[in-house]
């Protein structure tokens, strides 16, 4: 759908309204829609499509009916790089390590890691979500910064891991 100067709580109205109408019609389990950007200029119009299917893609994702291109944050750079292999590379060269240590010794460093990222170190906090002790917390964690060989001491030393997380995400 295409709408010219209309009102986004107004648009946002029309959208839901569809929504209702066409799940109530079609009576399919799952119905998705995504909503692409505002353009000033009918070339960039593709653009917008662009944006609706990422929208659409995350929306999927994360099992919500009606997704917005702008509340997508950092997916709308993930889902706007055409060459997908370049997020799969990126992802396993910061976390094959991991992957493959909990592979062979049946860990779960990879997901003490994410939790790490996520609660920002907090051992108490990684420990109550994963239901695990606070002294293998902080032993897995210690292992963790061995195999990546990084003291994760700021953000910048954090952040490609967090990205590489976000991609696995798209990967699912």
């Amino acid at each position: 759908m295409i709408v010219n100067n209309l009102l986004e709580d107004v648009f946002l109205k029309l959208v839901h309204s569809m929504y209702r109408r066409a799940k109530g019609r079609m009576k399919v389990k799952s119905l998705f829609v995504g909503i692409g950007t505002k353009m000033k200029d009918i070339r960039e119009l593709h653009l917008s499509y662009q944006r609706a299917l990422s929208a659409v893609s995350l929306a999927r994702m994360f099992h919500q009916n009606i997704m917005c291109f702008d509340d997508m944050g950092i997916y709308q750079i993930l889902f706007s790089i055409q060459d997908k292999k370049i997020l799969s590379d990126m992802y396993h060269r910061l976390l094959d390590c991991l992957i493959q240590y909990d592979k062979k010794h049946h860990g779960e460093l990879e997901k003490t890691f994410y939790y790490y990222l996520k609660y920002d170190g907090s051992p108490q906090k990684i420990a109550k979500v994963t239901y695990t002790h606070r002294n293998t917390v902080n032993y897995r964690i210690d292992k963790i910064k061995k195999l990546l060989n990084n003291d994760l001491a700021t953000f910048e030393d954090k952040f490609p891991y967090m990205m590489a997380f976000y991609i696995a995400k798209m990967m699912e």
